[in-house]
């Protein structure tokens, strides 16, 4: 996977967030990152276990979207709706068909160093996961069967200087991972303020999460996020 500024345009509307602060700080997976490029999303921690089958909307600008699934649960593309500019809703499929949406669902395979896509490769858009999503026109794709994302989780965020990676043995917080070599990647970018990418305004990862002040210092759900890790670690939380 190659960071390219001139081939790949996102936007994607991040919902208005509402950072929380636990009591108590316990640890959980966030995600499971393969060496190379992972494309994820944060899952929630302020979760309520009687929400299920609720739905959820994600904006989508004109162009290539990188959205996350943010769901406790792995969610079908078959099911989505696609709402268009003036008002009218359809499938995915019929989406497709008459041209809103441009191409199936990709994800990034590290196994084969290359893309996928959905549904073709792979039936279901599974949690934790990031998604390109190629749009003709801004709409608003709907999933419903949403499990553990109650309506004030949906708008829950996380730190970046909050996150930490684990071997398996130990774990180390994002500046002493960068530092140890197990995330980042040789080249311009290669930076602690740069390890977490993500696209705003239609151009290719042009944005960090980080803590500098030019950056967003927040990572929030239903947004896709790009990292390049040199070896197998999970990405962990502090709940």
């Amino acid at each position: 996977m190659h960071l390219v500024r001139t081939t790949i345009y996102v936007t994607t509307d991040a919902p208005t967030a509402v950072a929380r602060t636990a009591l108590h700080r316990e640890r959980s997976a966030i995600s499971n990152l393969s060496y190379g490029w992972n494309l994820f999303s944060i899952t929630l921690a302020d979760k309520d276990p009687t929400s299920y089958n609720n739905e959820h909307n994600i904006s989508l600008s004109a162009g290539l979207n990188l959205i996350g699934i943010s769901s406790d649960n792995d969610l079908s593309q078959s099911n989505a709706i696609f709402t268009t500019p003036d008002g009218n809703f359809t499938t995915i499929a019929n989406a497709i068909k008459n041209g809103y949406l441009q191409q199936q669902f990709a994800y990034y395979d590290p196994s084969v160093n290359g893309y996928r896509f959905s549904p073709y490769h792979d039936s279901s858009l599974h949690a934790e996961k990031g998604y390109w999503i190629n749009a003709a026109v801004p709409g608003i794709l709907t999933f419903s069967n949403v499990v553990n994302a109650s309506s004030s989780s949906l708008n829950e965020t996380y730190a970046w200087k909050d996150l930490l990676f684990s071997n398996g043995t130990v774990t180390l917080n994002i500046t002493d991972a960068f530092n140890a070599g197990w995330v980042g990647h040789d080249g311009f970018f290669n930076t602690i303020n740069s390890v977490i990418w993500y696209s705003d305004n239609g151009i290719s990862f042009n944005k960090h999460v980080s803590n500098s002040f030019l950056d967003s210092h927040i990572l929030v759900p239903w947004r896709g996020y790009a990292i390049f890790t040199n070896k197998n670690v999970s990405l962990v939380r502090q709940d």
